[in-house]
């Protein structure tokens, strides 16, 4: 079982470090001067964003791990570490999608009504903050 851990927290570790590699290895001119830039994205950034391969193979590999997730949780002769491991993704991915909904709710609605982006920004953190902070309180004092 352990061999299993030490070799999936490998293959996590190598593809982050590919992915980080990847990152610097195109981030051509990063040694050029940019005080006399505007500030917003480059064109890069923006081209990659607005590319819909990026966003299609991110959400079908989002599936793939979340349906991979749900068939070793139902699976009856999955050991039980890698079982409550899966309830863990299972509920980060959950949570996850809630807060993106609400953030993103709370964003949309008060640019809707003529906030600017900062404004609406900041309302979104501050009614997310309270949220997680009556998550908090409700918590300790139902003490389960």
């Amino acid at each position: 079982m352990a061999q299993m851990v030490y070799f999936v927290s490998t293959v996590l570790m190598g593809a982050i470090l590919i992915a980080v590699a990847i990152g610097l290895s195109r981030g051509a001119n990063w040694r050029r001067d940019r005080s006399t830039e505007r500030w917003g994205a480059s064109e890069s950034i923006t081209r990659t964003v607005r590319s819909q391969t990026l966003w299609i193979s991110s959400f079908l590999l989002l599936v793939f791990v979340l349906a991979g997730s749900v068939v070793v949780f139902v699976n009856p002769e999955a050991p039980a570490q890698i079982r409550g491991a899966m309830v863990f993704v299972l509920a980060g991915a959950g949570l996850s999608a809630l807060g993106a909904y609400l953030a993103y709710g709370i964003y949309a609605s008060a640019r809707y009504r003529g906030w600017k982006s900062a404004q609406a920004a900041a309302a979104s953190a501050w009614i997310l903050g309270l949220l997680f902070v009556l998550a908090v309180v409700v918590k300790l004092t139902l003490g389960s």
